[in-house]
Formats: C-alpha cells, sequence, structure tokens
C-alpha cells in the first residue's frame, strides 16, 4: 500500500508565491491562534511518537549489549594486570597490538577541598594567593544609580547623578517584545 504525502507550495521553488494573510480582526487573530494551536499540537504528538521510539530503541539496546557486559569487564581487567606488570617490570608504558592498546600514564596527586569554609578561613590568613576572586560588573547597581541619555556624538550613554558618563558602558534601547503563546 502506498501512501501520498503533500507537500507544501511553498516548500517547491516552482510554485507561485503565495499571497500573504493579514489579521483584520479579533475574530481572525482566534482562527489563526486555533491554526497555531492546532500545529504545536501536531509537534507535540510527533515529538511523542519519536521519543516512544528512542525509548523503545534504547531499551533494545541495553538488553542487547548487557549480554556483553560482564565479558568485557574480564577483558578490560586481564589487559590491564598484564600492562602492569609489564610496566612494573619491563617498564612498558603501553601494550599495542593490531585490535588496540592497553596505556599507561602517570598522574599527579589531586587536591580536593571537602569543607570551603575551613579551608578559606586557613587561606585568608597562612595562603591567601589560594582563593580566588572573581569580579564581575554589578549592572543591577549601575541602573540604579544611572540614568540613561541620548547624545549626539556617542549615542545612548549611561549618566551619574552629577553628570558623569560611565566609562565602559554600552547602552541598548529597550522596545517592546512580543511572544506568541497558545493554550495547551
Amino acid at each position: 500500500m502506498s501512501e501520498t504525502v503533500s507537500i507544501h507550495e511553498f516548500d517547491t521553488e516552482d510554485a507561485p508565491e503565495k499571497e500573504r494573510f493579514e489579521i483584520t480582526d479579533d475574530a481572525q487573530a482566534a482562527w489563526a491562534m486555533r491554526k497555531l494551536l492546532s500545529l504545536r499540537k501536531k509537534m507535540i504528538e510527533n515529538e511523542a511518537i519519536a521519543d516512544a521510539e528512542r525509548t523503545r530503541i534504547d531499551a533494545w539496546l541495553h538488553y542487547a549489549n548487557h549480554k556483553f557486559e560482564s565479558d568485557v569487564v574480564y577483558f578490560e581487567s586481564i589487559l590491564t594486570a598484564y600492562a602492569k606488570t609489564q610496566r612494573e617490570t619491563e617498564e612498558r608504558k603501553s601494550i599495542e597490538t593490531p585490535y588496540g592498546s592497553v596505556k599507561s600514564r602517570a598522574t599527579q596527586d589531586k587536591f580536593k577541598v571537602v569543607d570551603e569554609e575551613a579551608f578559606f578561613k586557613w587561606a585568608e590568613e597562612a595562603l591567601p594567593d589560594a582563593i580566588n576572586v572573581k569580579r564581575t560588573p554589578a549592572l543591577a547597581a549601575l541602573k540604579k544609580a544611572a540614568t540613561v541619555e541620548s547624545t549626539d556624538t556617542l549615542g545612548m550613554v549611561a549618566v551619574m547623578e552629577h553628570g558623569e558618563i560611565v566609562p565602559g558602558v554600552a547602552v541598548e534601547p529597550g522596545g517592546v517584545n512580543y511572544s506568541v503563546e497558545v493554550s495547551k
């Protein structure tokens, strides 16, 4: 049985340009919103179908590979044990075969802070360089203290109460944002 798929005329290059519909009243806006809601619901349904298929495929993959996991662990452990003895006795850092390799690499000790409060208390006195301080602009405080003015040469700038232009600050003009929300 064959399935017919229709292609929107704006999906093809040869199609004539479609006249743009313009909403002129609330009834037409309601119609357009209903169409938009229908399209979004169809998209959500398609996502649910795809998610169900992913879940089914993931479950199959887990089932298919699960029986190999213990053998993988076994072979990795015996290869690692062999590489360890070779490193200790023959000073070989890696074992190369046509099918893969086992490599060893010495690592350095790692420090991990498990009690930040105790560490900071100690480091402030004993080793201040062990503390990173990150400075970031507090734009909320600047917005409270400054106003926005438009200049001929600099454009829109942040200005302090006494007339000083705040250096290093650009002002992007605000506007009106529109968002379309459909009912669920």
